[in-house]
């Protein structure tokens, strides 16, 4: 993350180059490109072919869609994209 004063901080990602889940600073991602906040603060992060979620009550990374490469319509668990780049925020309960 980065301040308005320009002091940078790590949010979430231990620093290896992966895709794993779990608690902030033990989750890893590949290339994350996009990010959108929606009201309530919960993060999402366009990172390889995945949407990636951070939020939660203790705050975790998970992956939202099957993170396989493709282009692929329906529900999150096969749902499957080619490296998304940008991530517009559409206000849905997910």
């Amino acid at each position: 993350m980065v301040e308005p004063d320009g002091s940078v901080w790590t949010l979430a990602g231990n620093g290896t180059n992966d895709l794993v889940n779990g608690q902030l600073l033990s989750a890893s991602f590949v290339q994350p490109t996009g990010i959108a906040v929606d009201p309530d603060g919960t993060i999402y992060v366009t990172d390889g072919n995945a949407i990636r979620k951070i939020g939660g009550v203790l705050p975790i990374v998970t992956t939202l869609n099957n993170a396989g490469r493709g282009i692929r319509d329906g529900s999150l668990a096969i749902s499957r994209f080619n490296r998304p780049a940008e991530l517009p925020l559409i206000i849905k309960a997910i």
